[in-house]
């Protein structure tokens, strides 16, 4: 079985193990290109939804989140992916799910992300210049299920909301590049948002608090075979 849905309604497909390379030349916080893996796990098909999200808070009242005004200018149906999420929040929902579901969950390292988005099935390196950024930009995030799938089945990974990973905002290995916020306490966006749609490679760096209104998530779960 490579296919799941959670009690939450929520689609994975099994992927890897995984090993290749990631990071680009073209960025500089994405240098220098190097080795990375990742073991087998559920990857989410597509970005957390308002429709699951609004199921969620049937499991957990408690959650103080209060930004559905905000989430309605820019995501108006169920199918769309819920935005204004801040880190807290996705690790919250995390939590609540490996609770209800009694496997563990939790958010994609950055590297775990990016070689599932690079790699479509295949250990091969693909190189910067057969990915591009994607031209698009919309005022609004649109349906998860809207544009192609990739040959994993996954959808989604370069638009439609920037997706939190677990990853703290680090250099990579052996990297010279700097940033003044690399020990300042953030955290990494992967996948680009409506408004911004990008390459496979870039890293977004925020503070767990922010709940800006392209950010959103997507979750991986512990296999359990």
């Amino acid at each position: 079985m490579n296919k799941f849905t959670d009690g939450l309604g929520m689609q994975f497909v099994k992927v890897g193990p995984l090993k290749g390379k990631v990071g680009s030349q073209k960025d500089r916080i994405s240098t220098p290109v190097h080795e990375s893996k990742a073991e087998q796990l559920w990857f989410g098909v597509t970005e957390v939804t308002i429709g699951q999200w609004k199921e969620y808070f049937r499991y957990n009242l408690s959650h103080q989140w209060g930004m559905w005004d905000t989430v309605s200018r820019y995501a108006p149906d169920d199918d769309h992916p819920i935005l204004c999420i801040s880190l807290e929040d996705a690790m919250e929902f995390c939590r609540t799910m490996t609770e209800l579901e009694g496997v563990r969950y939790r958010l994609p390292t950055e590297e775990e992300w990016e070689l599932v988005a690079r790699n479509g099935g295949s250990n091969a390196y693909i190189g910067d210049d057969e990915f591009f950024a994607l031209t698009d930009e919309y005022e609004h995030s649109f349906p998860v299920r809207q544009l192609p799938p990739s040959e994993l089945g996954i959808y989604g990974m370069r638009t439609n909301a920037w997706e939190w990973t677990q990853s703290e905002f680090l250099p990579y290995p052996d990297s010279k590049a700097d940033h003044p916020l690399y020990s300042r306490m953030a955290w990494v966006l992967r996948g680009g948002g409506f408004r911004y749609p990008t390459d496979v490679w870039k890293r977004n760096p925020s503070s767990d608090k922010i709940r800006n209104f392209t950010f959103g998530l997507r979750v991986v779960r512990k296999p359990t075979n």
